[in-house]
C-alpha cells in the first residue's frame, strides 16, 4: 500500500509547482513570464496571499513604469486561465501559483474549463485582445496589474 503522503506529493508535482509556464505573454518591457520568473529554481515565498485571498502587496510594487511589471499566465483547471501582474523585482511570487499542466493535473474535478485568459481588470481574451502588464496608481501606491489590450485598428 502507498503511504498517503506519497500520493499528496504526486498531486503537487502533477500541478507543476516547480516553474512558471512559458506562455509567450509579454510584460510591459517585452519579457515573457518564463524569462522573469524561471531563470532559476526558486521556492514560493512563505506568505503568498493576504486579505480576501489576494496576492500580497510585496509581489506587485512598481515605480510608475509598465516595464517594472510582467504578466504571469496561470493555467487553471476550472474557469479561464489567469493573467496576473507581478513585479520584476519580486519574481519569486510566480511560484505561489502552481500550474495545472498535463492531462492528469485536473482529472476528476468535474468543473468547466472556459476559453480565454482573464486579466485583473475583469476582461477576457475570449473576445480578442491580449493581456499586458501595467503599473497603475491604486490608492496612492503604484501596483503591477493586468488588463486586456487590443491591437490598433480593432473594433474595441
Amino acid at each position: 500500500m502507498i503511504p498517503i503522503r506519497y500520493g499528496i506529493l504526486v498531486l503537487v508535482t502533477a500541478c507543476g509547482a516547480s516553474e512558471a509556464n512559458d506562455s509567450g505573454v509579454t510584460g510591459g518591457g517585452g519579457t515573457t513570464s518564463a524569462d522573469a520568473a524561471s531563470d532559476s529554481y526558486v521556492d514560493a515565498p512563505a506568505r503568498c496571499f493576504g486579505d480576501g485571498g489576494k496576492l500580497v502587496a510585496e509581489a506587485k510594487p512598481c515605480s510608475g513604469s509598465d516595464s517594472d511589471c510582467f504578466v504571469l499566465r496561470v493555467d487553471t483547471c476550472c474557469g479561464p486561465d489567469l493573467a496576473l501582474g507581478i513585479s520584476k523585482s519580486a519574481p519569486e511570487y510566480a511560484f505561489c501559483y502552481p500550474q495545472a499542466i498535463g492531462a492528469e493535473a485536473c482529472g476528476g474535478l468535474g468543473c468547466a474549463k472556459f476559453p480565454g485568459i482573464m486579466a485583473e481588470d475583469g476582461q477576457s481574451t475570449e473576445t480578442g485582445g491580449f493581456p499586458v502588464a501595467r503599473c497603475m496608481n491604486m490608492g496612492g501606491q503604484f501596483t503591477c496589474t493586468t488588463q486586456i489590450t487590443y491591437p490598433p485598428g480593432s473594433d474595441r
